[in-house]
């Protein structure tokens, strides 16, 4: 599940059949755009990355979160760092083809995503691109989004990930959404020896700030 307990969340099942790197999903699966690029505000603060869900996530995942009665079934097919998925949604006339990938090399990461709305007769598309540059413990990263299917504004994205120290680490982030104000943010994680998270995360943008703390468990 990505999302809250409540109206804000979308819920992914499917049967699987995976063989030699190959696999395929079919009923509710995650759609391929989602899953390369992610929001740098996803990492820093989830929740509130989910009030702009429309800038940076597949039609299928915006529709979910912000149209009732939204329901998209489909499949998905990935080999390695490369997906593909289609979805359609009953009683609608929608339908979403979407393809991610990554490629790596020497220190560089890129991650890129392209999607096809078919809905009224009309085709919209949506697309992504982040880059994240490794140097030493630093991480960089740049990402676009355009979200034009989903009717919603282009977002640009600078963050910078380091540790602190052996349990200690700090993301930074800087966003632009198209006719907003600059958001800033930061998130200080600490892990313990246990596997356990925890984590302070603060954002400003135009005249609010936002305060979150979380727990987690990684294995």
């Amino acid at each position: 599940m990505f999302g809250v307990v409540g109206r804000l969340h979308e819920t992914y099942a499917a049967a699987t059949w995976q063989r030699d790197g190959h696999k395929v999903e079919l009923g509710f699966p995650r759609p391929a755009y989602d899953r390369y690029a992610i929001s740098g505000l996803t990492q820093v603060m989830p929740r509130q990355a989910l009030e702009s869900i429309s800038t940076t996530r597949s039609r299928a995942t915006s529709g979910v979160f912000t149209e009732s009665e939204f329901l998209p079934y489909g499949i998905a097919y990935s080999i390695g760092d490369t997906a593909f998925s289609l979805h359609g949604v009953p009683d609608t006339d929608i339908v979403i083809a979407g393809a991610g990938a990554r490629k790596t090399a020497a220190g560089w990461q890129l991650d890129f995503g392209i999607e096809a709305v078919s809905e009224a007769d009309a085709i919209d598309w949506n697309a992504k691109a982040q880059l994240i540059r490794t140097m030493g413990a630093l991480d960089l990263g740049l990402g676009l989004y355009a979200g034009d299917a989903n009717g919603a504004s282009h977002v640009a994205e600078l963050f910078a990930q380091t540790p602190v120290d052996s349990h200690l680490s700090l993301i930074g982030l800087l966003r632009q959404t198209q006719g907003d104000d600059p958001l800033v943010g930061a998130k200080l994680t600490y892990a313990f020896e246990t596997g356990l998270l925890t984590d302070v995360a603060v954002t400003s943008g135009t005249d609010d700030i936002s305060i979150a703390t979380s727990v987690g468990y990684q294995f």
